[in-house]
């Protein structure tokens, strides 16, 4: 196999995408491969400020020759609406400075994860692929509101949480119950309120004053930040879609890609089409909080998560 690039000075490597997934080491093009083995490969032209090509190749019995054009690395602005606006927004983990709507640049082309977060809404997560062509592209979200429980009818105590589902300890007493609930007829005066949630949700503590005509507390957990990994899969390439995304987060670059994962269990769907046989295999993987860990190994075969610090 010969790979030639436009513009020079690119560099070319190639992985099998069956059998032993043998990788071939980067070289400057024009590339020759060989000798190589029939069968399917994963072709790789990349150069420094332009987006990386990919490419399955198809070996067969004949020489071949692979012509690439590789196209500039865009930074792009976007405009970040949302309805309803005032939604904070993380993209690839890091706090945008502004709330929506508002504009933020210089995000580089391809696939991004955003975060958007609102009280009184659901988190919204979700990957999007910057255009890579426009100088300017805007982007519009749709926020899904939280049903809220109807205010007590009685004098009591009421806490509710964001989100929901938080157990609740009252003056260091378990109650055994979770978030929203009503205690009736709560004595009044003060009460040391504990919430907790999960591995992913920082304990939370007040101090409730109670009156006489009882009273309501709203509480909003703080999240564990996301995190960051370098990711690789074995043995040889696979797309990798993180919770059921419809874009390849390995679309484009070189192994080890990047992928920023939140606290909790994700699903990673590790697929390859065109390998015989086909694959398709979905592994789990838990973020949790405090951990070393930040390289992730996907074997595919095996169907594991190896972690490495």
């Amino acid at each position: 196999l010969q790979v030639t690039a436009t513009p020079a000075g690119a560099h070319a490597s190639l992985t099998r995408l069956e059998g032993d997934g043998a990788s071939y080491a980067a070289r400057p093009t024009p590339a020759t491969f060989e000798p190589l083995h029939l069968g399917q490969h994963r072709l790789e032209v990349t150069h420094d400020g332009h987006v990386a090509y990919m490419d399955t190749v198809v070996i067969g019995d004949r020489n071949q020759t692979v012509s690439v054009k590789l196209e500039p690395t865009h930074r792009v602005t976007l405009w970040l609406f949302s309805d309803p606006a005032g939604a904070k927004v993380s993209i690839n983990g890091a706090l945008v400075s502004q709330p929506t709507n508002c504009e933020v640049r210089e995000i580089p082309s391809g696939p991004q994860t955003f975060r958007l977060t609102r009280e009184g809404y659901a988190p919204l997560d979700t990957i999007v692929v910057v255009n890579a062509v426009a100088a300017i592209d805007t982007l519009h979200f749709a926020l899904t509101k939280r049903s809220t429980p109807p205010p007590p009818t009685e004098p009591g105590l009421t806490i509710r949480s964001n989100p929901a589902g938080a157990r609740i300890t009252l003056d260091g007493k378990d109650t055994g119950q979770k978030t929203p609930h009503t205690f009736s007829e709560y004595s009044p005066g003060a009460v040391k309120l504990a919430l907790t949630r999960g591995d992913c949700y920082r304990r939370y503590e007040a101090t409730v004053e109670v009156a006489e005509e009882g009273a309501v507390h709203e509480a909003t957990l703080s999240g564990y930040p996301s995190k960051s990994y370098t990711i690789n899969t074995v043995p040889g390439y696979v797309e990798i879609y993180v919770d059921n995304g419809s874009t390849p987060v390995n679309a484009s670059g070189m192994p080890p890609w990047k992928v920023t994962l939140s606290c909790g269990t994700h699903s990673l769907r590790l697929r390859n089409d065109k390998a015989n046989p086909p694959v398709d295999v979905t592994l789990k993987y838990a973020v949790k909080p405090g951990s070393s860990v930040n390289q992730l190994v996907l074997n595919w075969k095996e169907k594991r998560v190896i972690e490495r610090n």
